[in-house]
């Protein structure tokens, strides 16, 4: 997914990262400036 943001002109500002036992989170900038989240949910994250 985050290749799709980069792919689209979108920057990754915070890498996939594990909420242990929750799942996992990333940041993103689109090319206008907006700041947004992704959560996959993963109960195996670590």
């Amino acid at each position: 997914m985050l290749s799709i943001v980069q792919d689209a002109g979108g920057r990754v500002t915070m890498p996939r990262t594990a909420l242990t036992g929750m799942g996992w989170v990333a940041y993103c900038r689109d090319t206008e400036g907006n700041v947004f989240g992704m959560f996959q949910a993963d109960d195996m994250a670590t």
